[in-house]
C-alpha cells in the first residue's frame, strides 16, 4: 500500500472521529441546529459509511420517554438523523444495526422509533427483502412476548372502567399501532385486493406475524367494547389479514393437525421445483407452535366467530360441525387459563361456533374426537371453581348448548361417559336431570324413541344411583347427587305406567344396590350429625361455666390452612347450625327415599302429596335443633294435611328468601338461596312455578297481614284506655299508609322489578286483591263501616294515594323520604278537601250521577293499577 493511500485512508478516519465527537457533543449539548447542519455538509456524506455503525447507538440512545415528552425537538432531531442515515447507508449494514437497537424490550419509545428507518431500510430491498423480513419480524415477536399483561380484570361493575386506566393495556395498544404502522407499506405490495405483486414468501411471512400478533399480551386485552381503541385495533389487524387472504378460516387445517396430531396435506398444487420452499415455509410459519402458537389462533378465530368481524371475507362452504369442533379445541385452549378475560373470550367462541349447529344434528362419531371430551373437561371446571358467577353462569349455558346438538342416540353415549368423566357432586345432579328431560322427550316422541329406553335407562340408573362407599360414609357432600339420582327413580316408577321405559325390569336391583344401602348410611350419618350436635352443646356450656371467652377445645382440634396462614377457627355456634343444615339435607333425602319405596311398593302414582317428596320429615328439624338449645317444642300435628304442609314449607321458604332479594332481586335465584339457607336443596324453586312474582305476592301478603296487625293492635289499646284519644281519620291513613310504605324501604332498589312482575297480565288480579286487601284493612281501622256509594269512593282514593306515594318513593332521594312524607300530606290533605266540597253541595243525591261517580272511580283505579287495557 502506497504512503498516499496510507495517509488517505488516515486522513479519512480522523475526519470520521471529528464528525462523531462533533455529532456527540452536538446531541448532547441538545444543539439540534447544529446537528442539522452537520447532516447538510458534503463531508456528512463522504464520511457516512465509516461513521453510520457508531452514530446510530449513540443517536439512539437519546430516543427515550423523556425525550419525547419533555425535549421534543431534540427527540424529532434524533429520529430526523436515523431516517437519512438509513436512506443513504448501505441496505444490509444499516439493519443489523437498526435491528440491534431496535432490541430494548424495556423502551417501548426506542422501539416504536426505530421502525420507521427500519422499514425505509426493507423498502429498498426490493429484490431480496425476505430473510432481512425475517430478521425484523423475530426483533418483533421478542419486544411484544417482553409486554407486561395486564391485570387479570373479571369485568364486572366498575371493573370495565379499570381497564382504561391500566398502563399495560395503554402499553400494548400504542405499540401495536406502530407495528401495524410499519407493515403496512409492505401489505400493500402483496394485498391481493390492491396489488398484482404475487411475492408468496412475503405475504405468508405477513400473514404468519399479524396472526401470531393476536396471541399473548393482546389475547388478554378485553375488545367488546365498540369504542375502545382495543376493538379498533383487532378490527385492524384481521382487515389486514383479509388483505392478505382470501379465506379467513383457510388455517383452520392447521388447527386441525393440532388436534388430531398428524400431517396437515398441503391444497396446494407444485408448479416447479422452486416453490418447494415456499411450500415448506408455509407449513412451518402457520403449523409450528412456536410461530404462532394455539392461543393467537384461538383469539383470532374468537374475533372472526364470536364477534363477527370479518365474518363476510369466509366463503360460506364450511359445514358447520367442522367450524365447531376446530373452534371447541381452541375454545379450550383459552378456558384452561386463569385469566377471566381468556375465560370469557374462550365461553363466547364456544357459544358462537354451537349456535350455529342445530339441535339433534350431531351423530356419535364425532365422540371418537377427543376434543369433544376435553371440551367438557375444561368447560367443567369453569362450571365448578371459576370464582366469577358471572362465567359459571355462562358455561352452564354453553354446556347445555353443547349437551343439545347431538342425536338422541349420540346424547346416550356422552352422557353415560360424564358419568365416569366427572367427579362433583352438583354436576352429577346436574348431569341426572338432564337423563330425566331426555327421558321425557323420549317418551313424548312418536314413536317412542328407544335411546333411553330398557337396558340404556338401566345402565344410566346404575351411573346416577351408585353407592360406591361403605354405610358409614358423610352423605352430606354428595347428597346433591343422591337426591337427584332418587327423584330420577321417583319420576320413572310415576310416569311410566305401562313398564315402557323398563324400569319396572330393574327395580329390585335398584333396592338392594342403592336405595337399602342408601337407608343405612342415612341412620349411621345422622346419628353422628346429632352426636356431634350434642357434644358441641355440651362443650359450649361448660366453656359458658367456666367464664371462657376463647374457643372451646372442640373448635382448636382442626386448623386450617391456606398460603402458609392459618384460617381462624369455626365457633362451636356456626358448627352447630352447620350440623343442623346437614340434618335438614337428611330430611329430605329420607322423605324422597319413603315416597320412592312407596311408589314401588305400590306401583300407583300419588302425584298430589307433595308432602311425601320435600316435607314428610320437616318436623325433625327441629327436634335437631333442640339438642343444641335444650328447649323442647312440640311437632307439628300428625293430622296436619298434605297441603297445609306444603304451604307450611312454601311460606317458611318464601321468608328465608326475602333476605336475599336486596342482592338477587325477586327472582327464582333469590328462592333458592332461600331453599339452601332453610335446609332445604336449591331445585326446590320449582314449588314456585311464577318464581320471582311468587315472591312478590308472599312479601305484600305479608306487609299487609303486618300492617293489619299493627292497626288492630293501635284499635284495642285505645278501647282498652279510654284516655287515649282517637287520631282524626286523615292523620290515621296518613299513618297507616306512611307505615306500610316503610316497609318497602329495604327493598326499594329492587322495588321497580317487582311492580314491573306485578303488571304482567296473568299476575294482575293478585296484585288488584292485594291493593284492594290493604286500602280496606286500613278504612276499615280508620273507622268507616259505610255500606253505600262511600265505602267505594274512599278505597279508591286510598288506593290511589298510595301507588301515587309508592312510585314517588322510588324516586326520593331525601333523608328518611322527608320528601315523600311531605307528598303523602299534601295528597291525604287534597282528598280531605275534594271530600268536604262534594259534601257541602246542595241538592239531593241523583242515583244515576252516583253510578257515573262509581264507574269513574273504578275507571281511575284501572288508570292507576295498569288495568285499563282493551279487550
Amino acid at each position: 500500500m502506497s504512503s498516499d493511500t496510507v495517509a488517505n485512508l488516515q486522513n479519512l478516519r480522523d475526519r470520521s472521529n471529528r464528525l462523531i465527537d462533533n455529532f456527540a457533543k452536538s446531541l448532547s449539548d441538545e444543539n439540534t441546529e447544529g446537528v442539522l447542519n452537520l447532516i447538510k455538509d458534503e463531508e456528512f456524506f463522504l464520511c457516512l459509511e465509516d461513521v453510520s455503525s457508531n452514530l446510530i447507538p449513540i443517536i439512539s440512545g437519546y430516543l427515550t420517554e423523556n425525550n419525547l415528552k419533555n425535549k421534543p425537538q431534540l427527540f424529532e432531531c434524533c429520529e430526523k438523523l436515523l431516517n437519512v442515515i438509513a436512506t443513504h447507508y448501505r441496505a444490509e449494514e444499516a439493519l443489523l444495526d437498526f435491528i440491534e437497537q431496535a432490541e430494548c424490550p424495556e423502551n417501548d419509545t426506542k422501539f416504536c422509533a426505530i421502525l420507521k428507518p427500519l422499514g425505509t431500510i426493507l423498502q429498498k430491498m426490493t429484490g431480496y427483502r425476505d430473510r432481512s423480513l425475517k430478521w425484523c419480524l423475530n426483533m418483533i415477536k421478542l419486544h411484544i412476548s417482553e409486554l407486561p399483561l395486564p391485570e387479570n380484570y373479571n369485568f364486572e361493575g366498575d371493573e370495565v372502567i379499570l381497564v382504561e386506566t391500566d398502563l399495560a393495556v395503554f402499553r400494548i395498544v400504542n405499540v401495536y399501532q406502530e407495528i401495524l404502522t410499519f407493515f403496512t407499506p409492505f401489505i400493500a405490495e402483496v394485498s391481493l385486493k390492491t396489488s398484482e405483486n404475487r411475492n408468496e414468501n412475503q405475504r405468508q411471512l405477513l400473514l404468519s406475524l399479524l396472526i401470531s400478533l393476536l396471541g399473548k399480551p393482546f389475547s388478554h386485552l378485553e375488545v367488546e367494547d365498540n369504542k375502545s381503541k382495543r376493538r379498533t385495533l383487532a378490527k385492524e389487524i384481521l382487515k389486514r389479514i383479509s388483505d392478505l387472504t382470501g379465506n379467513l378460516f383457510y388455517y383452520f387445517k392447521y388447527i386441525e393437525q393440532r388436534m388430531l396430531k398428524g400431517p396437515v396435506q398441503s391444497s396446494e398444487t407444485l408448479l416447479d421445483e422452486s416453490k418447494n420452499y415456499y411450500l415448506y415455509e408455509d407449513r412451518d410459519l402457520f403449523a409450528a407452535e412456536e410461530m404462532i402458537s394455539d392461543l393467537a389462533y384461538a383469539n383470532y378465530y374468537y374475533l372472526i366467530i364470536g364477534l363477527d368481524l370479518e365474518l363476510g371475507s369466509v366463503p360460506c362452504v364450511y359445514d358447520p360441525q367442522y367450524i365447531l369442533h376446530n373452534s371447541l379445541y381452541l375454545s379450550s385452549c383459552m378456558l384452561r387459563n386463569s385469566e377471566y378475560v381468556l375465560i370469557w373470550k374462550g365461553l363466547q367462541l364456544a357459544e358462537a361456533a354451537l349456535v350455529k349447529v342445530e339441535e339433534f344434528t350431531v351423530d356419535k362419531d364425532v365422540l371418537e374426537l377427543k376434543i369433544y371430551e376435553s371440551f367438557v373437561q375444561d368447560l367443567s371446571q369453569v362450571m365448578i371453581y371459576c370464582d366469577a358467577r358471572e362465567k359459571r353462569e355462562r358455561a352452564l349455558k354453553v354446556f347445555n348448548l353443547y349437551l343439545n346438538i347431538f342425536t338422541m342416540e349420540a346424547k346416550y353415549l356422552l352422557i353415560l361417559h360424564l358419568y365416569d368423566l366427572f367427579s362433583h357432586s352438583g354436576l352429577l345432579s346436574y348431569l341426572t336431570t338432564v337423563v330425566k328431560d331426555c327421558v321425557v322427550k323420549c317418551l313424548d316422541s312418536d314413536p317412542v324413541d328407544p335411546s333411553f329406553m330398557g337396558k340404556r335407562i338401566f345402565a344410566l340408573l346404575m351411573k346416577a344411583c351408585k353407592m360406591p362407599f361403605a354405610t358409614s360414609v358423610d352423605l352430606v357432600e354428595i347428597s346433591d347427587e343422591i337426591i337427584a339420582g332418587l327423584n330420577l327413580i321417583r319420576f320413572l316408577v310415576i310416569r311410566d305406567k305401562t313398564n315402557v321405559t323398563g324400569i319396572w325390569d330393574y327395580t329390585a336391583k335398584l333396592k338392594t344396590d342403592f336405595l337399602k344401602p342408601l337407608r343405612g348410611a342415612l341412620d349411621i350419618t345422622r346419628s353422628h350429625y346429632e352426636l356431634k350436635i350434642k357434644d358441641l352443646a355440651d362443650q359450649s356450656k361448660l366453656d359458658k361455666s367456666q367464664g371462657k371467652n376463647c374457643g372451646s377445645k372442640l373448635d382448636d382440634e382442626v386448623n386450617v390452612t391456606v398460603g402458609g396462614e392459618t384460617l381462624p377457627t369455626v365457633p362451636s355456634k356456626e358448627k352447630i347450625q352447620f350440623c343442623l343444615h346437614a340434618i335438614n339435607a337428611f330430611d329430605v333425602v329420607e322423605s324422597i327415599l319413603i315416597r320412592v319405596n312407596e311408589c314401588i311398593d305400590n306401583r300407583k302414582i300419588e302425584s298430589q302429596c307433595f308432602r311425601g317428596i320435600w316435607t314428610s320429615y320437616a318436623a325433625r328439624a327441629d327436634q335437631k335443633h333442640n339438642l343444641a338449645v335444650q328447649e323442647p317444642r312440640s311437632e307439628s300435628s300428625s293430622n296436619e294435611t298434605d297441603a297445609e304442609y306444603e304451604n307450611s314449607i312454601r311460606s317458611k321458604i318464601l321468608n328465608a328468601a326475602i333476605d336475599f332479594v336486596p342482592d338477587l332481586g325477586w327472582s327464582k335465584q333469590a328462592i333458592s338461596a332461600g331453599a339452601e339457607s332453610v335446609g332445604y336443596p336449591g331445585v326446590i324453586h320449582g314449588m314456585f312455578p311464577n318464581g320471582g312474582a311468587d315472591l312478590v305476592q308472599h312479601f305484600y301478603s305479608k306487609c299487609n297481614k303486618d300492617l293489619a296487625h299493627h292497626l288492630k293492635s293501635e284499635a284495642l289499646a285505645i278501647k282498652d284506655d279510654s284516655s287515649k284519644m282517637r287520631k282524626p281519620s286523615e292523620v290515621y291513613v296518613k299513618d297507616a299508609l306512611e307505615t306500610r310504605l316503610r316497609m318497602l324501604i329495604p327493598y326499594k332498589k329492587t322495588w321497580p322489578q317487582a311492580m314491573g312482575l306485578m303488571a304482567l297480565p296473568p299476575n294482575v288480579p293478585t296484585a288488584l286483591a292485594n291493593l284492594l286487601t290493604l286500602v280496606d284493612d286500613i278504612c276499615y281501622y280508620a273507622g268507616d263501616r259505610s255500606v253505600d256509594f262511600n265505602w267505594y269512593a274512599r278505597r279508591i282514593v286510598v288506593a290511589g294515594i298510595y301507588k301515587a306515594t309508592e312510585l314517588y318513593m322510588l324516586q326520593d332521594n331525601s333523608t328518611d323520604h322527608y320528601q315523600t312524607w311531605k307528598f303523602l300530606e299534601r295528597r291525604i290533605e287534597d282528598a280531605a278537601q275534594l271530600h268536604r266540597a262534594l259534601s257541602a253541595a246542595p241538592g239531593p243525591p241523583d242515583l244515576h250521577q252516583a253510578a257515573e261517580a262509581v264507574s269513574a272511580a273504578f275507571v281511575t283505579a284501572r288508570n292507576i293499577l295498569g288495568l285499563n287495557w282493551n279487550r
